[in-house]
């Protein structure tokens, strides 16, 4: 398919004209280098959709309470309501939702020389997403961008759209039938978190085993914040009534200590110091011991760290029936 910049306005899924950029710029801004029309991103013609993307920077968290994206000029006034989506990345590709809310504000949103104002609350972690704005029943056309930040703008028209060049998300080359690469104007507001670390324990064991099995349960703690937690410890309690058989770990090292009376070689106590955990990182303790006695066992694990605030998820404990033999 060919397009020329100067037929853009017979084409479906452009709008000509084109407005000044708008907002100003907060966590994120691409309201530079405005293009000399903009794209259907609306319901009104068969779900246009477009969307571009941006990154949010290691080591911080940005909490999202605006989405400023640039109209062409004229394409505001009757836009009332809008769905803004924020998707992951998938290979180059907006993929799973990380956001979606639909926002309706009487009278029109607040316009700033074209610039949708639409009200968001989300915060992100560290990584690469994608926005997309549409408007709800109106028609509304988002200013391209001449310069490309990240990845390409992506297009799309699903079925039954008769653009069938891009059913899916495609490159806005593709969609508007050139061999130049385009953005989106928009610019994102908020404020950034620095992200604590958060620590979480789960604790899985087989559901029954026979009076004299052998049987092994893991420990996983995850750091879920958004910094590396240190000194991370795990101390379990095992059930007086399973002899104990070893213990492993993915990282750092673990002891077992005997209980103070006979038999020490059932129950006691395991400590592991796991070290520090970045990120969204985990590490596994497995600990493998032997049933002795029918009846329910279930051993009482918890999870600390330097300088991190105990919670709820930083204590497990798995059930397992043991059944006579």
């Amino acid at each position: 398919m060919a397009l020329t910049l100067a037929a853009a306005a017979a084409f479906p899924g452009v709008v000509a004209s084109v407005s000044a950029a708008g907002a100003s710029p907060a966590l994120y801004a691409q309201t530079d280098f405005p293009g000399a029309f903009g794209v259907h991103s609306d319901t009104k013609y068969f779900d246009a959709q477009a969307a571009d993307d941006f990154v949010v920077p290691a080591g911080v968290q940005w909490a999202l309470t605006q989405v400023d994206p640039v109209g062409v000029a004229g394409a505001c006034a009757a836009v009332g309501t809008v769905d803004v989506t924020i998707y992951g990345d998938a290979a180059g590709l907006p993929g799973g939702v990380v956001y979606s809310a639909t926002v309706t504000t009487a009278g029109g949103l607040t316009q700033d020389v074209c610039a949708l104002s639409v009200p968001v609350d989300v915060t992100l972690d560290p990584g690469h997403y994608w926005l997309s704005v549409q408007s709800v029943g109106a028609s509304w056309g988002w200013q391209v961008r001449s310069a490309v930040s990240n990845d390409e703008a992506v297009w799309m028209m699903p079925p039954p759209g008769f653009f069938t060049d891009c059913n899916g998300w495609c490159g806005m080359d593709t969609a508007l039938g050139t061999s130049s690469m385009w953005d989106l104007d928009f610019s994102l507001q908020g404020s950034v978190v620095d992200p604590a670390p958060d620590l979480a324990l789960g604790d899985t064991a087989p559901a029954g085993v026979v009076s004299g099995d052998q049987y092994s349960y893991s420990l996983v703690a995850t750091n879920t914040g958004g910094d590396t937690a240190g000194g991370v410890s795990v101390v379990d309690v095992l059930p007086g009534t399973v002899h104990f058989d070893s213990v492993s770990t993915t990282a750092g090292s673990c002891v077992r200590t005997a209980p103070p009376t006979p038999p020490k070689t059932k129950g006691g106590t395991v400590s592991c110091d796991l070290g520090s955990l970045a990120a969204g990182s985990s590490a596994t303790v497995t600990v493998v011991v032997t049933a002795t006695t029918p009846g329910t066992v279930v051993d009482d694990a918890g999870l600390t760290a330097t300088g991190v605030t105990a919670d709820g998820d930083d204590g497990a404990g798995a059930a397992t029936v043991v059944q006579g033999d």
